[in-house]
């Protein structure tokens, strides 16, 4: 399958030391065979906070020069261009992992890259069509201060925190939009769901001469536009996505979504699962077609997108067996968090959402155990990249030297 390949040092000190300094040429980290360069990681760096934090590039490189936000940076996964870059070293060495392991399921494997491909590029889109037409006053900063002083724990008004609730009520803004303008495209366009609905009653309330389950695969299961998704086709969607949210299997799968509460479920829902992918196979097409959308930036966010999706597949098959829960673990948790269950008691619906929350931590442990082992038997070399933010550094100290004799040679002169 071919898929288009997705927080003051004054910001022009910066660009101008980039340009200075790196050239399209110049290499930022080596892993194996792989070269990233200087360019291609602010491709990235820039392309995955603007999805984030919905900002320009200038935005971004005022922010991370704000010294009251020098702590806040510091930690931050996506701004601290250290840390950026350590996620970028693991999910390219463990994406190629998976492209080489012949014991994965290839179209597994080609599901997930298209599935967090029509992520991606969906996002984007809204983002890009959206953003200008959505504005964040002052007074609804203070608004949202006011009504979520409790969780703020009543914090003082300072610069962390009002970017923190600008970002959240832009966000807020940004989901109506979203689905306004995902309910328009879908108005638009030629959308016949017959298969489906006819796969959804059959499901619900089998014939008695028939089994539950037996279906044709091949048999259409929507019609956008010119494309056709079968019922075969749509399962592996389904199924790909809820077994890489929750490490289940397609019979547990089965379970969660036959339980009433999962009719509100974004993907165990099948309803609206088939809502998500319609409004992205829409979205999808809609970038593609947009010549006003950056071609470039588009595929950069792409990649992002697979170097998310195919390396946490990858991980979920390589850890999934080396992780147990037990009954005592289930219970423990349970006795612990039960307030969280308002007097549910122990059932098995209630345990395999335990058992989920068990596993996912476990997950991100040897996750975490995992890719360190990976990056210490493979060749990365960084030296390209710390060179640069050293540059960087000796350039914002030059500048900020040159602004204090600035000022000292005005004051004696006054």
């Amino acid at each position: 399958m071919k898929i288009r390949t997705f927080f003051t040092i004054c910001a022009a000190s910066l660009i101008a030391v980039s340009t200075f300094s790196c050239g399209k040429g110049d290499w930022a980290v080596k892993i194996d065979d792989d070269v990233i360069t200087i360019d291609e990681f602010y491709k990235y760096y820039y392309a995955q906070n603007k999805i984030m934090l919905n900002k320009s590039k200038d935005e971004i490189d005022k922010l991370i020069t704000d010294p009251a936000l020098k702590d806040v940076i510091k930690e931050h996964p996506t701004l601290n261009k250290t840390n950026f870059m350590d996620f970028l070293v693991s999910r390219k060495l463990l994406m190629n992992k998976a492209y080489d392991d012949k014991s994965l399921d290839e179209k597994d494997l080609e599901t997930v890259e298209e599935l967090f491909t029509l992520q991606g590029v969906g996002t984007y889109y809204l983002i890009e069509k959206l953003k200008d037409s959505i504005t964040v006053e002052d007074s609804e900063i203070d608004q949202f201060y006011r009504a979520n002083r409790n969780q703020l724990k009543s914090a003082p008004m300072n610069d962390q925190l009002t970017e923190y609730m600008k970002q959240q009520v832009f966000m807020h803004k940004f989901e109506q939009k979203s689905s306004e303008m995902v309910m328009d495209l879908i108005a638009e366009a030629k959308v016949v769901r017959d298969g489906f609905q006819k796969y959804m009653a059959a499901q619900s309330t089998p014939n008695k001469d028939s089994k539950k389950g037996k279906i044709d695969l091949d048999e259409t299961a929507v019609e956008i536009d010119d494309e056709k998704i079968t019922i075969g086709q749509f399962l592996d969607y389904y199924y790909t996505q809820n077994k890489i949210l929750s490490n289940m299997t397609k019979e547990e799968i089965d379970k969660m979504a036959a339980d009433p509460a999962a009719t509100e479920h974004p993907t165990l829902s099948k309803q609206k699962f088939m809502d998500f992918l319609i409004s992205r196979k829409l979205l999808y097409k809609k970038a593609m077609d947009d010549k006003k959308i950056d071609e470039d930036e588009l595929e950069t966010v792409t990649e992002l997108f697979r170097l998310q999706g195919i390396p946490t597949y990858y991980l979920m098959q390589k850890l999934k067996s080396d992780i147990t829960i037990t009954d005592q673990e289930i219970e423990k948790f349970y006795v612990e968090n039960k307030k969280h269950f308002k007097g549910v008691p122990i059932n098995e619906q209630v345990t395999m959402t335990i058992k989920q929350q068990l596993f996912m931590k476990k997950f991100e442990q040897k996750s975490s155990e995992f890719v360190m082992n990976l990056i210490a038997e493979a060749k990365v070399n960084r030296e390209g990249f710390k060179n640069h933010l050293q540059a960087l550094e000796d350039a914002a100290k030059k500048d900020a030297k040159k602004k204090d004799d600035t000022a000292g040679k005005d004051k004696a002169a006054k």
